[in-house]
């Protein structure tokens, strides 16, 4: 980042894949989708300063605006969400 002159970059969760109707069903989908989202506040954790992190939801999803919520509720995934369709 720092050669190409960047300040900061956006780490996006691609937790809303796990709910992709395009795709097979995901056993305990959920669950992977809290994990991935996790995983991105943990790689926003160490360089806070640099890295903006996001969470990924499908909203379409039951456990929507819970999973919303909870990230809203993160220091490192409050900045914004994915919302993908």
């Amino acid at each position: 980042m720092d050669r190409a002159g960047l300040r900061k970059a956006v780490v996006l969760s691609l937790a809303y894949q796990f709910g992709n109707p395009n795709r097979p069903p995901v056993q305990d989908e959920y669950a992977k989708v809290k994990a991935e989202n996790d995983w991105t506040a943990e790689q926003v954790k160490q360089y806070p300063e640099r890295l903006v992190g996001v969470c990924g939801i499908d909203p379409l999803r039951e456990y929507a605006v819970t999973e919303i919520e909870r990230c809203a509720g993160n220091p490192y995934l409050r900045t914004g969400i994915k919302l993908h369709f």
